[in-house]
């Protein structure tokens, strides 16, 4: 979904979020992914990751396990990054012999 207006209130999409030099989102935001150019107010809940380009202003506090703010980006809020970790499949432990 790309913004390029004004939106207010509770958005919830699965897919990936962009919000252009002229979007402005005002409220709760939960998504796939979030790429901002322009303004965020409120909390931010994207699943894959968020990137804040240049000129984007985010108030509100940032959750995904991928962020990345680049120079000339503005974020007032915390950042958590929480993930899980896939499982390693378990296999036999090779372990070398001492050579003497």
């Amino acid at each position: 979904m790309e913004i390029d207006g004004r939106v207010e209130g509770e958005m919830a999409i699965d897919g990936i979020v962009s919000v252009g030099p002229e979007g402005s989102v005002r409220g709760p935001l939960r998504c796939g992914a979030l790429v901002a150019q322009g303004e965020c107010r409120g909390e931010v809940i994207a699943a894959r990751s968020v990137h804040l380009r240049v000129g984007a202003a985010v108030e509100g506090d940032v959750q995904s396990p991928r962020i990345a703010i680049d120079d000339g980006a503005r974020l007032e809020g915390a950042i958590l990054m929480s993930f899980e970790l896939e499982p390693r499949p378990a296999g036999p432990t090779r372990v070398e012999p001492d050579e003497e």
